[in-house]
């Protein structure tokens, strides 16, 4: 069975409209990427796109996963219980 796996770059500017774009793209994926490694901090409207986006992929029951994620970033998805909905690359 082969997998149709997309990454997405998420920039540090934009984090808001890139999830809802990669929301756009769970439609017949079984894998997605998103790339973090821009992102340096996230404020709680990101926090929620990220919660959004969460559902969504489990809605979908797509894997997703998160590369480059800064410790601050990682800290944040931890202290709102979402790391366990992401499995994370470097």
């Amino acid at each position: 069975m082969e997998t149709n796996t997309l990454c997405l770059k998420i920039d540090a500017n934009n984090v808001i409209p890139d999830l809802k774009q990669a929301e756009e793209s769970l439609d017949a994926r079984q894998e997605l990427a998103l790339d973090f490694s821009g992102v340096t901090r996230i404020d709680s409207a990101g926090l929620q796109a990220v919660q959004r986006f969460a559902h969504r992929a489990e809605d979908k029951k797509t894997k997703a996963a998160l590369r480059g994620v800064n410790v601050n970033v990682y800290k944040t998805l931890k202290l709102a219980r979402l790391t366990s909905r992401f499995s994370f690359e470097n």
